[in-house]
């Protein structure tokens, strides 16, 4: 009897959430590799913005850079977490000296960036432009994870680093809060989902360091624990009802939000407060700022979806009536998303 032959079978590993067959089978074209969707990101990036590196310093720049001798001293650093980014000014007779920010991080890359480029405007906004093109990157990683395909991720990711939304923040020397926020947020995102798919507690720990950064650079990523409780209701579940997924997820935020509670002990050991009025609302009631609050959001999401005419300043009144057109609209809107998303 002749001796069959045995077939040997090359295992051939492929990328978390990358099945074969599926939907990155279009992907796997060598035109559209991964290297070459990360050139094609950062260089689309840097090509709309590089006019932005011939920009001088305007509007808070020349006070915040230009007029702030703290930025001088390495000690500047270790004093940002126990003072306000205006606390320069306290002393001073200046009158219109902004509301108080505690953004340490923030002021931490204002100190670093002058240690590194003095008053040279280049070298800031070449440090705001290499910061958006690593968010961006980010954005491509945590889409690419999130939906298994690198094509749909590169094209969300494109949409993200060239969007018109994001001129202010890239071009204003002070508009990086934002774009430094997201560079540390789109990460906390994305290792949560690793430690959710994997089990591994080393991406939860980098999730949780992540998001503290992040609320150190801005205040709006402290909404991450929200984000994370809607992603974690549209999975799958085996929780039989959901009052025992809605306490499991409870659970999981629990790093979070302990976090998030350090961090606004923190903030009112330093500000004395946790939030406050901008001087130009001092005398507009709460009811009024909270009507008007569904107005901006929804003229936002439009400014989103459809950026034309766009502007630096967007004068809006105060809405202060609940059967204003302004205010029943905006709720509509709101309303009919949420039963449709």
């Amino acid at each position: 009897m002749k001796k069959g032959r045995v077939k040997k079978t090359k295992v051939v590993k492929r990328e978390p959430g990358l099945e074969p067959g599926g939907p990155d089978v279009l992907s796997s074209h060598k035109l559209i590799s991964e290297s070459r969707i990360l050139f094609l990101l950062v260089a689309a990036a840097v090509l709309v913005y590089a006019n932005s590196l011939s920009g001088a310093f305007v509007f808070d720049d020349t006070k915040q850079i230009a007029g702030n001798p703290a930025l001088h001293s390495w000690s500047n650093i270790l004093r940002a977490f126990s003072s306000d980014v205006w606390s320069f000014q306290r002393g001073t007779l200046t009158a219109d000296i902004p509301p108080p920010y505690y953004r340490p991080l923030f002021t931490t890359y204002l100190t670093l960036n002058y240690k590194l480029f003095g008053l040279w405007e280049p070298g800031w906004h070449l440090m705001n432009l290499l910061v958006h093109v690593a968010a961006t990157v980010a954005v491509y990683f945590l889409l690419k994870r999130l939906s298994g395909n690198r094509l749909v991720a590169a094209l969300a990711a494109l949409l993200f680093g060239l969007h018109t939304a994001h001129v202010e923040s890239v071009s204003w020397i002070s508009g990086i809060p934002d774009p430094l926020a997201a560079l540390f947020y789109v990460p906390s995102l994305l290792w949560y989902v690793r430690y959710r798919e994997e089990g591994h507690g080393k991406w939860l720990a980098a999730s949780v360091v992540a998001f503290g950064l992040a609320i150190l650079c801005k205040e709006t990523p402290l909404a991450l624990p929200l984000v994370l409780c809607v992603w974690e209701l549209t999975r799958p579940s085996r929780r039989p009802s959901l009052a025992l997924r809605l306490k499991d997820i409870m659970l999981k935020m629990i790093p979070y939000a302990m976090v998030a509670v350090a961090y606004l002990a923190l903030r009112l050991s330093v500000l004395g407060r946790i939030s406050w009025k901008h001087p130009f609302m001092a005398r507009v009631p709460d009811s009024a700022i909270w009507m008007t609050v569904p107005y901006v959001f929804v003229t936002y999401l439009k400014h989103l979806l459809a950026p034309f005419h766009l502007s630096l300043i967007y004068g809006t009144s105060f809405i202060t009536s609940a059967g204003a057109a302004r205010f029943l609209l905006p709720v509509g809107i709101l309303i009919s998303l949420g039963f449709t998303l």
